[in-house]
């Protein structure tokens, strides 16, 4: 999921090999599983441990379904441990468009980390512990929400009313979009390896994998001002001058 939950390849792993070998239809299986009024509540650790799970769970678009046979199968991955309930609350949280607090992010990718040691998940880590020792913005997105939420979102985060134009590029640059980034008139990066690595350093949030387009804009521009001079500052470089 390309989000800015970057950190939850990992989770897809676990996905994809809970359904390995599975030859049967997914449609059937995902219509097999039972309605919410049927499982076992979440604190029933007895009746999750045992609850029979489809083996195309994870193709199920009810966020409440989903996230039960979610947490019945991380109980019976790792045990009753607090780690599994709070990356299963934060996935229905996810899959609702409900934003988390930063605090509460922050000890979503705690727990993330302890149940799979991930690289990525410890770089979003030290970079949100480090953006908020900053005093810099929280700027979580769900690059797979639809693109109202989205929008909404960045309103929040910008905490003004996006120009028609400033959402459809921000969406773009969020989900990848290509076309529509072209269709605006920016251009693919000419980057050789050495400079991408440090364009994404520098922008690390940039919601891109490969050829980032030209010219900047997009949240952490605006958010994130620290190479360009303030005002005052460049009235006293010219006095100074």
């Amino acid at each position: 999921m390309k989000i800015t939950f970057i950190c939850l390849a990992c989770l897809f792993s676990l996905v994809f090999w809970s359904g390995c070998g599975d030859t049967e239809d997914a449609s059937d299986s995902v219509a097999s599983a039972a309605s919410i009024e049927d499982l076992p509540a979440d604190d029933d650790i007895e009746g999750l441990y045992n609850l029979g799970i489809p083996h195309s769970w994870y193709l199920i678009k009810d966020p409440v379904l989903y996230t039960k046979y979610f947490r019945a199968q991380l109980l019976r991955q790792f045990g009753n441990i607090p780690e599994i309930h709070i990356v299963a609350d934060m996935t229905l949280k996810e899959r609702q468009w409900i934003y988390p607090t930063r605090d509460e992010y922050i000890t979503y990718l705690r727990a993330l980390y302890r149940l799979w040691r991930d690289t990525g998940t410890l770089e979003s880590l030290q970079n949100e512990l480090r953006r908020k020792a900053e005093g810099k913005p929280f700027a979580l997105i769900y690059a797979d929400a639809p693109a109202k939420h989205i929008i909404k979102r960045l309103e929040e985060i910008y905490q003004r009313k996006l120009s028609r134009e400033e959402a459809l590029l921000e969406v773009a640059i969020i989900k990848g979009d290509a076309g529509t980034l072209e269709a605006f008139g920016w251009e693919e990066a000419d980057m050789d390896d050495e400079e991408f690595e440090a364009w994404k350093a520098r922008e690390p949030e940039r919601f891109v994998e490969e050829d980032p387009f030209v010219p900047g804009g997009g949240i952490i521009k605006q958010l994130e001002d620290d190479d360009e001079p303030d005002e005052e500052d460049e009235d006293e470089e010219e006095d100074d001058a």
